[in-house]
């Protein structure tokens, strides 16, 4: 499936440019273009991640069901700090 996205006469007019160069050891042009190292991919975040990275930076913590404790009073959030918050959520569902 690769091989129709690539169109091998540019590749072939790239390497034949390259090879006028002379160059000892000349790049190979299809690494070039699809460097293997792009697929790597280091972190992929998963939703309960975006979550929780999202409730860290707002100073509040995720309370599961099974875990729901009274003792600690909800932090106070004014007006303008839900708005903020509500624009964010609007922005990250689209």
């Amino acid at each position: 499936m690769e091989d129709n996205l690539v169109d091998h006469e540019v590749i072939a007019d790239l390497q034949l440019q390259i090879q006028h160069f002379c160059y000892r050891n000349p790049m190979d042009i299809k690494n070039l273009l699809n460097y293997p190292k792009e697929q790597i991919t280091s972190y992929t975040p998963n939703l309960d991640s975006i979550i929780e990275d999202h409730l860290e930076e707002a100073g509040l913590a995720l309370v599961l069901h099974e875990e729901e404790d009274d003792s600690k009073e909800v932090p106070a959030m004014n007006a303008a700090n839900a708005s903020e918050m509500l624009d964010k959520l609007v922005i990250f569902f689209m």
